[in-house]
């Protein structure tokens, strides 16, 4: 064979291989291509997302054409690289055999590599652009297999019909992603609120948070010894405005039943001046932290309870959840009528402060007359972020520049609440 032969050849093998590129690509492509983002496209005068959106209607349409499409250049490469090698064996005087054996193993790994997972990868990077940008060539093909596909479709359903196997027509489901596209799209567009961008993203999260990421830390937990005397009772129910109330017996891991105030002023509506906690405490409901707050919700709801102790992996109680916590995950901060708005920054103690995640560092720095360094966080929530490289959990410590963070409340990625410790030699306010 001339060299010049020899060079045709390789460049027809070469064309091949990106025509199996090409087929691979498009069918990624056009499976992953979101229907949401296409049809935005379509809404802003693109055509061929129209077009494309008609195909996804009914897959069977491109999948047929795709594969046989594919399979049909495979084995041309595929024969067209056999005969090549076949040919250089020959006018070497090789093994013919031999050679044909290199060839099949060299070729399947290009065929599926650059054939195959290469361009299918790149398609599914940006499915919605690749999809629109080769349709027309795409098109060409199209029409050029979907009968020869369309006839062995018929065959294949033949066949299906002698073995009993009824055929069905396929499913359009729309998935996760495809949803969040469309509730942000919708967004842009004006058709909902940022809030309600925000609520409908937190029911998705729901399911994928856990019992950890929402309890209030054990730090912050009010509870009554078993012991306490009415006068410390009715002192910590006043201050707390809580309507339920953990009891323990010695120390806060072994929590005996949780006090419903309601109980308490029942029995003093009956003239009861003296209350021991242990007769009156209702029975506590206890709850790993790695549990789901989707699960817990449903258990909660269903055994109409709206409190559960939270217990870590060695058995003691790491906090606390509610039914509002719970819900808060979902439509955000509920205040009840003894909650006043929500304070960006306030003193609860001596060197003691609650400080709102979303406060920000040059306002923290003025308060403080610190400077606290940050490469690129502008929140104290960002800045804690930044410390730990990881979402922290409720109750969860970093110290620096003579403060100690202390993690207070959590929603979904956001830090809402952060207890600030001011150490010793700082300036208090």
């Amino acid at each position: 064979m001339e060299l010049s032969s020899w060079i045709y050849y390789l460049l027809a093998l070469i064309l091949l291989l990106i025509f199996s590129a090409f087929f691979s690509g498009m069918e990624a492509a056009l499976f992953s291509a979101s229907r949401i983002k296409l049809e935005s496209m379509a809404l802003h005068g693109s055509i061929v997302a129209k077009k494309i959106l008609e195909l996804k209607k009914k897959p069977e349409k491109f999948i047929g054409p795709i594969v046989l499409g594919n399979n049909f250049i495979n084995i041309l490469a595929s024969v067209l690289a056999a005969y090549l090698s076949v040919s250089f064996a020959a006018a070497r005087q090789l093994s013919q055999s031999s050679a044909i054996a290199i060839t099949t193993i060299g070729m399947t790994i290009i065929i599926v590599l650059f054939g195959e997972m290469i361009p299918k990868s790149i398609s599914s990077y940006r499915p919605e652009k690749v999809s629109i940008t080769f349709y027309p060539p795409f098109l060409f093909f199209w029409y050029i297999f979907f009968p020869f596909a369309w006839f062995l479709s018929l065959v294949s359903k033949g066949f299906l019909v002698l073995f009993g196997i009824k055929h069905e027509k396929q499913r359009v489901f729309v998935d996760h992603t495809e949803v969040l596209d469309m509730l942000h799209l919708s967004k842009e567009e004006g058709i909902i609120k940022k809030n309600e961008e925000e609520m409908i993203f937190s029911i998705f999260e729901f399911g994928d948070t856990h019992v950890r990421e929402v309890m209030t830390p054990r730090v912050d937990i009010v509870a009554l010894p078993v012991d306490a005397n009415m006068e410390h009772i009715l002192d910590v129910v006043v201050q707390s405005n809580h309507s339920r109330i953990p009891v323990y017996a010695e120390k806060m891991d072994e929590i005996i039943g949780v006090l419903y105030t309601k109980d308490l002023f029942k029995l003093f509506a009956s003239g009861k001046s003296e209350i021991e906690l242990k007769n009156i405490a209702r029975e506590a409901y206890f709850v790993p932290e790695t549990k789901r707050v989707d699960e817990l919700f449903r258990e909660m709801q269903n055994k109409k309870i709206q409190m559960a102790l939270v217990f870590e992996e060695y058995g003691g109680i790491s906090g606390l959840v509610t039914m509002e916590d719970l819900l808060e995950e979902i439509v955000g901060e509920i205040q009840d009528e003894h909650e006043k708005g929500e304070e960006i920054f306030q003193k609860i103690g001596e060197n003691a402060y609650l400080a709102s995640g979303t406060m920000g560092i040059d306002e923290f720095n003025e308060v403080f007359g610190k400077n606290l360094p940050s490469q690129e966080a502008d929140t104290i929530g960002g800045i804690i972020l930044e410390r730990l490289g990881r979402l922290p959990h409720p109750g969860e410590e970093v110290s620096f520049d003579g403060f100690k963070f202390i993690v207070n409340k959590i929603r979904g990625r956001r830090i809402l609440k952060v207890k600030v410790i001011l150490k010793s030699g700082g300036k208090e306010i």
